[in-house]
């Protein structure tokens, strides 16, 4: 199956396709980034194959960093994720995403004590296409 690098670079593409997001999208945090920055993170997958059909059931979690005091920057950037990714085909190099569904979010305050931290979860359905 060759679809596990397509989910991650289809919604990276997506995300940084959406107004408000261009540019502040990567696939890793580092200490020199600036913020507002939204990071991917592969959450796994399952295999829901069978003789038919190959596909997987993945995750994908969204990571979004924000230093704006109070957390109203972080939730208008969650959003903008959301509307970018919830239920909404995204286009795959050799698959197609059946469903992408938006699962649960959760918000924390980092270590540094200033950095708002957003965490996203999306499941997507994927199928192969021959």
């Amino acid at each position: 199956m060759s679809l596990f690098n397509d989910y991650v670079k289809a919604v990276y593409a997506k995300l940084n396709a959406t107004s408000g997001l261009t540019g502040i999208i990567s696939e890793s945090l580092n200490d020199t980034d600036s913020f507002p920055k939204v990071w991917l993170e592969d959450g796994g997958a399952d295999d829901w194959s069978n003789k038919d059909d190959d596909g997987l059931e993945a995750i994908v979690n969204l990571h979004v960093g924000s230093r704006y005091r109070g957390t109203k920057e972080l939730r208008e950037l969650m959003d903008k994720c959301h509307t970018a990714l919830h239920f909404v085909d995204l286009t795959l190099d050799n698959g197609q995403s059946v469903l992408c569904q938006f699962l649960r979010h959760d918000i924390v305050t980092d270590s540094d004590g200033t950095t708002r931290h957003g965490v996203m979860r999306f499941s997507l359905l994927i199928s192969e296409v021959v």
